[in-house]
């Protein structure tokens, strides 16, 4: 992706006339597309390789995405001999076109929703208990275990302070 996003800034020219044949906004504005969505994309690109606030930019790609296959749906659907402006290679619009859009569109879709998702189940309140406190030296492997059992929402039975390791016998706590 970061050598087609180079290859496409070093002609950005040609990117500015591919992205003003699709007719949707003026010269002016075509120009000013053309020389900043490259570099938009790469510190995006960037962005969701390093993780940090993934959420935010997640939902970014996905609002470019969909405007990029509103853009290329609707050339399609008014017959436009126009070059897509994809990849930075001079590729003609097709039905194939509109197809792998809307694939990478549901791609960052599902990104966003995955991590929104994956955000909305966490139990609030998590990291201070002890089971994720990264401060708290873990000293045993049995308290290992009940910590990682808490931390999923597995019940542990109560023991006392001097038992060290769960029954030989039947492997509950007593």
């Amino acid at each position: 992706m970061f050598v087609l996003r180079f290859s496409l800034s070093m002609n950005l020219s040609s990117f500015a006339q591919q992205v003003e044949s699709y007719k949707m906004i003026s010269p002016e504005a075509s120009q000013l597309v053309a020389h900043t969505l490259p570099f938009v994309e790469i510190v995006l690109g960037l962005l969701l390789l390093i993780g940090w606030r993934l959420r935010i930019w997640a939902t970014a790609i996905t609002a470019i995405m969909v405007g990029f296959l509103a853009a290329v749906t609707r050339a399609y659907l008014l017959h436009m001999d126009i070059n897509c402006g994809c990849f930075g290679t001079p590729e003609k619009l097709t039905g194939m076109t509109v197809v792998r859009d809307g694939a990478f569109t549901a791609l960052a879709l599902l990104m966003t929703v995955f991590r929104s998702w994956k955000r909305a189940r966490r139990i609030p309140g998590l990291l201070q208990r002890k089971a994720l406190s990264f401060t708290a030296p873990m000293k045993t492997l049995p308290e290992y275990l009940e910590l990682a059992a808490v931390a999923h929402g597995i019940s542990v039975p109560a023991r006392s302070s001097a038992c060290a390791s769960p029954c030989s016998g039947c492997g509950n706590w007593h």
